[in-house]
């Protein structure tokens, strides 16, 4: 059986993973944010003057 929380439907399954990343870079002197790979592909993006948004960035076709 399948069931769904008003979590389900109103927050986005990013949301979480983003959280952790954020938290994990924050309180540590580790985490995925610190790695030099993490935003590399939106750097290339600025770099090259194409404004994208965080959707398309996120999930591209």
């Amino acid at each position: 059986m399948l069931t769904f929380t008003p979590n389900d439907v109103a927050i986005p399954n990013w949301f979480f993973e983003g959280d952790a990343v954020f938290n994990e870079t924050h309180v540590s002197e580790q985490g995925r944010g610190r790695l030099p790979l993490f935003l590399a592909g939106f750097r290339a993006l600025w770099a090259d003057d194409r404004d994208y948004s965080f959707m398309k960035g996120a999930k591209p076709t």
